[in-house]
């Protein structure tokens, strides 16, 4: 029976039957004229195409965003790759390799006592790598250790008597007491889950429990999933290799830096993402807004170390409050000069008030920086507008060997529908990860009037860049780091709020600075 609806799904979503139903629907309304209000009347004319001539309404000329560049030596600029990024990494090491610490980190695993074969198991296969053979694609084959240029790493078990969330409290405490008042910390947590935990309220939840006690002691948590452990070699070597990244992230390395084409100007992008938490004290359905900041600093694009979120009622104190430290902190670490123009740019999963605008330009006089320029840009997921490329056959998912991603458009495509509205697709139809995702949908960025740096095609390309500059994996992402990061944040201190004895106050310590989120 699941197999059938999950059949009927992929062929619902298809691209030739989606754009076969929503040609019949235009053929249906066009056979006459529709009325509205005044006595006018609208007719419905065919859909915009690139083939069609002489149309009085031609299809937008279509743009590609170049490849972002990678960096992966601070030294240098010649150790860089395009995408894809895992390429680099394999070749050239981490970023941060030369002078990371810790070379050999230590690390606890909390796992249930009867899965702790498998979990060593598992771990091995992290630590020096898996060759899957096969077509060729060997992403991890290097390992851990030896493809972000460790020395080692040092596990220790405490091992959970069963599945309770009060048995995981009671082996993170055990983890976060071993060492002593003096000893030297866990540089990372493992925490073997199921996928089943998911579904649970957040208090018995043991991810969130063990997420909030090791935090609290300035740990970073990496869980796996049961799930994940007993997947095929061949699927399992890219989740090793998305979590090796984010382990290396999480322990405050530096996998790369995004290359910036160097503007005039120095440049400051701030993303705003959104959770709606359900399982709140606050009150059911929550929506909480998460706050990421990225600037140049060398020529290079860096991610902020400020994470923070609110409440959605009270997130522009909160905006306000981290611009200010961002320009600050962006100031003192990389000399930002206070004659130089400054632009700042905003990605928001929102429509900007006028109020909010009034805000961030009025903080930015106060800082001293009456010379900054301003684009604010709505990120929108939900609008009407499809894309179809007849020409695009799709590609074969070698799970279930059936074709994905038919009539799907290549990443990176973007048109101008107008000066302040651009299409974008940050997902292809090779990125289309299952059949019954059907046509990727593009997003819509939409300039704020009240923007005083309007340039559609800058503003495309920047988002299209930073949609392939998560640490949290390999693969791109279908929105820009900045609303990606802040979504993230949202979410996991939304559900944290929720727990009994979580302080964020934690976060105010090193751990803040690290991607404790991904």
């Amino acid at each position: 029976m699941l197999t059938s609806i999950e059949q009927a799904t992929a062929n619902f979503r298809q691209g030739g039957q989606l754009l076969d139903r929503l040609s019949s629907v235009r053929e249906h309304f066009a056979k006459t004229p529709l009325p509205l209000p005044q006595g006018v009347t609208c007719a419905i004319d065919y859909f915009l195409a690139t083939a069609a001539k002489n149309d009085p309404h031609p299809f937008p000329k279509i743009h590609r965003a170049r490849s972002p560049v990678y960096l992966f030596d601070p030294a240098t600029t010649s150790k860089a790759c395009e995408w894809p990024v895992d390429a680099g990494i394999t070749r050239y090491g981490p970023y941060s390799s030369r002078g990371f610490t810790p070379n050999r980190p230590k690390v606890c695993v909390l796992c249930h006592k009867a899965k702790k074969g498998q979990v060593e198991q598992f771990l091995v296969k992290f630590k020096d790598g898996v060759a899957a053979g096969g077509d060729g694609i060997q992403p991890f084959e290097q390992g851990f250790l030896d493809k972000y240029h460790l020395g080692g790493i040092d596990f220790e078990f405490f091992v959970t008597e069963n599945n309770s969330a009060a048995a995981y409290r009671k082996a993170a405490r055990s983890a976060i007491s071993s060492l002593g008042p003096g000893g030297q910390k866990w540089d990372i947590c493992f925490v073997q889950i199921e996928e089943r935990f998911r579904n649970l309220p957040n208090a018995e939840n043991p991810y969130l429990i063990c997420k909030s006690e090791l935090l609290t002691h300035q740990v970073p948590v990496q869980a796996f999933t049961v799930e994940t452990m007993e997947l095929s070699t061949y699927s399992i070597q890219f989740a090793l290799n998305n979590l090796s990244l984010a382990c290396y992230a999480k322990m405050n390395g530096t996998p790369w830096l995004l290359k910036s084409d160097q503007p005039l100007l120095q440049e400051m992008v701030v993303g705003l993402g959104s959770a709606r938490i359900g399982d709140s004290r606050l009150g059911s359905g929550q929506r909480v807004v998460g706050i990421t900041t990225v600037f140049t600093g060398d020529g290079n694009y860096c991610l902020s170390n400020l994470s923070r979120a609110a409440l959605f009622e009270t997130y522009q104190e909160e905006l306000l409050d981290t611009l200010r430290l961002a320009v600050r902190q962006v100031r003192t670490d990389t000399g930002w000069q206070r004659a130089r123009p400054v632009r700042l740019v905003f990605h928001a999963f929102k429509p900007f008030r006028d109020a909010e605008i009034t805000a961030v330009k009025e903080v930015m006089q106060e800082l001293g920086e009456f010379n900054a320029e301003f684009a604010f840009v709505h990120v929108v997921e939900d609008h009407p507008y499809r894309l179809f490329d007849l020409n695009q056959r799709g590609k074969l998912d070698k799970k279930t060997r059936s074709t994905k991603g038919v009539l799907g458009p290549n990443r990176g495509l973007f048109m101008l529908l107008s000066e302040r509205e651009v299409l974008l697709t940050l997902t292809g139809f090779k990125e289309v990860k299952r059949p019954e995702d059907g046509v990727p949908r593009p997003v819509l960025l939409r300039i704020h009037e009240d923007s005083t740096f309007t340039d559609p095609v800058y503003l495309a390309r920047q988002v299209y860049a930073f949609a392939g500059h998560s640490w949290q994996g390999f693969f791109p992402c279908d929105m820009p780091v900045t609303i990606e990061y802040s979504a993230m944040i949202a979410k996991l201190l939304g559900n944290l709020a929720t727990l009994p004895g979580w302080n964020p106050a934690a976060l105010i310590g090193n751990i803040g600075w690290t991607r404790w989120f991904l």
